[in-house]
């Protein structure tokens, strides 16, 4: 039931993302769970994760990032804040009324200002605009940023 729900809510998200590896993990992560993420956190692509609570999603991401250590340019979407490593790109972009002019400047970042070799997006319904999503989203797969470097989602 839970997968059908995941898959609802991504095609809900960007049609794109119906086709992102989804994993979803609703106790605490032994070995193989743990295992799993390394490989999904290595490999390009898109990715869906969802964890118990969004807190907690953000730990386990961070702690993998600290942990693998292979990533030197991080970018993350996230209304809340700033984590350890990265650049949040919401707060980079969030400000755009016009979706005419928020394509266009996503096209110049992504064109000439792109250079983040891992990125992660907080996407429950109420965390980011639907209108900054898909357009975000739609520039990413224009660019064939998911067929570079992992992309991945994390969700409740």
């Amino acid at each position: 039931m839970q997968k059908c729900l995941a898959h609802a809510r991504l095609n809900s998200i960007h049609p794109s993302i119906a086709l992102a590896r989804k994993k979803i993990y609703t106790k605490h992560l032994g070995e193989e769970e743990i295992l799993s993420l390394c490989d999904l956190f290595l490999t390009p692509g898109l990715h869906y994760v969802s964890f118990g609570s969004l807190e907690e999603g953000r730990r386990i991401i961070n702690s993998f990032i600290e942990l693998l250590q292979c990533y030197h340019a991080i970018g993350y979407i996230d209304r809340v804040g700033i984590h350890n490593r990265g650049m949040n790109l919401y707060e980079q972009f969030a400000n755009y009324q016009d979706d005419a002019e928020l394509r266009k400047q996503l096209d110049a970042f992504f064109a000439q200002d792109f250079a983040y070799d891992f990125m992660w997006i907080i996407y429950p319904k109420y965390q980011v605009a639907r209108t900054f999503i898909n357009i975000f989203l739609d520039q990413v797969i224009e660019f064939s940023i998911d067929q570079k470097i992992p992309v991945v989602f994390i969700s409740t």
